[in-house]
């Protein structure tokens, strides 16, 4: 009897934090897990957390299999990981990261191993850039799975060989947000605009007052604030939102506000999952024009590609919309549309095409008939409340 592939998923992302690296990794693992991939996820230890309650506030409502590893997490030189777990990493037919310094020490330990790039200038200044390029030139790191075609080209640029580089963007959860009601005239009359994720400079907070100070838009920051924010008029802070209370919140919106700015350390090669959600959500999407995001959005097609350093433009594309709700509720329908090829069950399909891995169809079966019953995608909860916000 022939068994199913094995597969290891490595992260060294900490299960309590809220890091859209570990949430990427999670609904990846996830989709594939539902898709019948016989997979275990190993991540550094955890303590006194309720782990179920954890996936559920993530958005995930069935069982993804975590294991707990110590020296997985970075006060351990991640060489003592590798020669502990050899072995076991040995009996694996796939192997797969997103951390290259982890993907770099399994290949000088002799494992063999795919490798998701989710940033290549950080690899460039450290040095690492190099070795990635010479152990996947060299088979040793048997795949490069970049997250947008523009790191695949800064990869292939650097020497990395094409023909075993596949590109892999990142993903939304298409059911969720479609319990959203569609875009409407009437959120156009004074909009609700919704940023969500981290809240720097970097990520354009200079140009969410500027929005908000005009009076033509309300801003909704939701995330984890970096900076001193001083009230005003206008911009709401929510704070942090589990992701699975983030398709609520784009009810109450009739823009999404993406503007990343050129000084952010990974804008080169950026995948947001934040842009995919808000197209499934059916939001109007106004994004920096970055020749990353110039992958997903196509301006006056699927959203609205704005200067990332003129405040100016972006008040007068929320004007535009005002005057033409019209043109907004076609755009936005169109991104809801696109978005459809971009749920995490999309991008698992792809990785296993890409890698070859042989499914367990009774553990698919299982899975399929969770979904049928309602136990992985029940009806989203109503949005926490946002505190002086009309």
């Amino acid at each position: 009897m022939t068994h199913p592939a094995s597969f290891i998923y490595l992260s060294r992302s900490r299960l309590h934090r809220n890091r859209a690296n570990l949430f990427q990794t999670l609904k990846t693992a996830h989709a594939l897990h539902q898709a019948g991939v016989p997979l275990s996820v190993w991540l550094p230890p955890w303590h006194r957390l309720d782990v179920k309650a954890r996936l559920r506030d993530i958005g995930i409502r069935s069982t993804v299999p975590l294991v707990r590893r110590q020296l997985l997490h970075r006060r351990w030189p991640v060489g003592l990981f590798a020669r502990v777990y050899r072995h076991r990493l040995a009996q694996a037919d796939t192997l797969y990261t997103r951390d290259a310094w982890l993907a770099y020490t399994l290949c000088q330990h002799g494992l063999r191993c795919h490798l998701e790039v989710h940033e290549v200038a950080p690899l460039h200044a450290s040095g690492l850039l190099a070795d990635v390029i010479a152990l996947h030139r060299a088979g040793r790191i048997a795949s490069l799975l970049p997250i947008s075609q523009a790191a695949f080209n800064l990869l292939a640029h650097a020497g990395a060989e094409s023909t075993r580089m596949y590109v892999v963007p990142s993903a939304a959860d298409i059911e969720a947000f479609a319990q959203i009601m569609p875009l409407q005239p009437e959120h156009l009359q004074r909009p609700v605009g919704i940023y969500a994720g981290t809240i720097t400079h970097s990520r354009g907070l200079g140009i969410l007052q500027a929005i908000a100070d005009s009076g033509h838009c309300e801003v909704l920051l939701v995330g984890t604030l970096k900076h001193p924010l001083q009230a005003r008029s206008g911009l709401h802070l929510q704070g942090f939102v589990p992701p699975a209370d983030i398709p609520a919140l784009y009810g109450r919106a009739g823009l999404a506000l993406m503007p990343y700015q050129p000084d952010l350390r990974h804008a080169g090669v950026i995948s947001p999952l934040k842009i995919y959600e808000a197209m499934a959500a059916g939001r109007a999407v106004l994004a920096s024009d970055l020749p990353a995001i110039r992958e997903i959005i196509r301006h006056g097609e699927n959203g609205f590609l704005l200067p990332p350093d003129q405040p100016g433009a972006w008040i007068a594309q929320i004007q535009q919309l005002q005057q033409q709700p019209e043109l907004a509720l076609m755009v936005a329908q169109r991104a809801r549309q696109a978005a459809q090829q971009h749920s995490w069950q999309h991008r698992a399909e792809r990785l296993v095409q890409i890698l070859g891995i042989v499914r367990d169809p009774i553990a698919a079966e299982k899975d399929a008939l969770a979904e049928r019953i309602g136990l992985i995608n029940p009806p989203p909860q109503p949005a926490p409340a946002a505190s002086n916000l009309r």
